[in-house]
């Protein structure tokens, strides 16, 4: 009959063979973690647009574009200093990521004003513009710190 302090000695000795394995287990155990690389840890695109002040056109030119998911870069007219929104004179659908020289043809040539560019979402019924008078349910302007992003430039 075994006695108490036996029994106590061999499971232990069990227990701390069962969880050891060999070197060479370990090694390959070590060998197979993965760390992450670049691009799981690269953040996502900033929301930012970037454009300069051009002669008078047909369209405009948006220098930059950086957009965390896809969207738009819609063209407003300024008035008081403010967009005017939800009307739009131009927009056109811009890729997740960055872009740049993104064109927006414009629905009038508007001379001598101060025009803002603003991004937007694309979440509505996929790369169909949806946002203006009479329905602003979708597609609406991406927000950063509780204000739309924009980029206030002039044409001449």
């Amino acid at each position: 009959m075994f006695k108490p302090f036996n029994i106590a000695a061999v499971a232990m000795t069990a227990l701390s063979l069962a969880g050891c394995g060999s070197q060479q287990e370990q090694k390959a155990d070590q060998n197979d973690m993965v760390s992450p690389g670049p691009e799981l840890t690269s953040a996502a695109p900033a929301n930012a647009l970037s454009v300069q002040d051009q002669p008078a056109g047909s369209s405009v030119t948006v220098q930059s574009v950086s957009a965390a998911q896809n969207g738009w870069v819609v063209i407003h007219r300024v008035q008081d200093g403010k967009p005017v929104v939800p009307a739009s004179i131009g927009h056109t659908y811009v890729k997740q990521g960055d872009n740049s020289d993104v064109k927006v043809d414009l629905l009038d040539a508007p001379e001598g004003n101060e025009l803002i560019a603003m991004l937007h979402v694309d979440d509505g019924e996929p790369s169909v513009y949806q946002f203006g008078p009479g329905t602003t349910d979708y597609d609406k302007p991406v927000m950063k710190d509780g204000n739309p992003v924009v980029a206030k430039f002039s044409v001449q």
